[in-house]
């Protein structure tokens, strides 16, 4: 028997079984004898065209869906069709997103091939820097010529240092203190009219504010006077004992941190750090208008204003020719290096 043969037959078999599997009882039935001379039995109201074609072999006119099934399959068939027309999207999707990669990779290898090379600095000079060149010294008439190369910046700086004669020491006061401070005080008592009428606390809050001059007072020139005054004070209250110093310690392991403080915990730390309360003076220098009083400090150091008719000197503080051995004691240790 040939393959369609075969094939013919099985059909053949199938639709019987579909027309069997739908009989009932009691329904009339008829033989058919099918062309290999089998015979089966098939209900008398199926359709003449399929019975036709069964008796003569030709098959059935196409494949019959199981009764009961056909809304399934078409499920089936939807589902399936659904599917594949989602993949291919994904598929059209996915060859548009690499198709995009390529083009922005051609685009940044067009950007690489226009960019510059990056410049890399040498982590040491080419060549170790002549010590010769810190010899430099001024002439006569103060001047200095110098050409350096591949120097270390420190060094420049100490060399800098020597030169002009001044400490690299952040905790050593310059010499002419005196002179430093003397100006401080002139320029406030002479020139800052304002001060007269905002307070320190004011000059930093509207530090923005564009005041006239009549109506602000500069806390760069105010602050270290006020500085001077209070160390005084703190100084004479503790025998010397304490000073600014520890306040600005103090206040460093308090808030040096990445939070603020406001001015009363400010305020507060200064008395903590003296170990006596110095919140009445301290709230006259910076939260009044009032003027400020160097009696204190003056006693303490042994100091005197310079005086006179000239408001330019007027200010300047000097040594007292009568200072006492304690005075110039306080006064020297208030010149001395902070002790650490």
């Amino acid at each position: 028997m040939s393959a369609a043969t075969k094939l013919l037959l099985a059909g053949n078999l199938a639709v019987a079984a579909v027309l069997l599997a739908g009989s009932v009882p009691g329904q009339e039935m008829q033989q058919i004898v099918t062309p290999d001379g089998k015979t089966i039995m098939v209900p008398s109201t199926g359709a003449p065209e399929v019975l036709e074609r069964m008796h003569s072999g030709s098959g059935p006119p196409m494949a019959t869906p199981q009764p009961g099934k056909p809304a399934e399959q078409g499920e089936a068939k939807k589902d399936e069709s659904g599917e594949k027309e989602k993949a291919k999207e994904e598929k059209k999707e996915g060859d548009q997103d690499k198709e995009k990669e390529k083009e922005e990779g051609k685009k940044d290898e067009k950007k690489a091939e226009g960019a510059p090379e990056p410049v890399k600095r040498e982590s040491a000079p080419p060549e170790p820097p002549n010590p010769e060149e810190l010899k430099v010294r001024p002439d006569e008439q103060g001047k200095v010529q110098f050409s350096f190369v591949g120097q270390k910046w420190l060094d420049v700086l100490q060399w800098l240092a020597l030169i002009s004669k001044m400490s690299l020491d952040w905790q050593e006061l310059p010499g002419d203190y005196l002179n430093l401070e003397s100006k401080h005080i002139t320029d406030l008592q002479t020139k800052q009219p304002g001060r007269l009428v905002q307070t320190l606390e004011q000059a930093s809050s509207q530090m923005f504010e564009r005041l006239p001059s009549a109506r602000r007072v500069d806390y760069y020139v105010k602050g270290p006077v006020v500085g001077l005054v209070l160390d005084a004070h703190i100084r004479r209250l503790t025998n010397g004992r304490k000073s600014m110093d520890d306040v600005m310690r103090l206040a460093y392991r308090r808030w040096s941190g990445a939070r603020g403080y406001t001015g009363a915990e400010f305020n507060q730390t200064v008395s903590d750090a003296a170990g006596v309360d110095v919140g009445a003076l301290l709230h006259k220098l910076i939260g009044t208008t009032e003027e400020v009083d160097y009696t204190e400090m003056l006693d303490w150091f042994g100091l005197r204003f310079a005086g006179g008719d000239d408001p330019a000197k007027a200010w300047a503080l000097a040594m007292r020719p009568d200072a006492t051995a304690a005075q110039k004691a306080h006064f020297a240790a208030f010149m001395a290096h902070s002790k650490r």
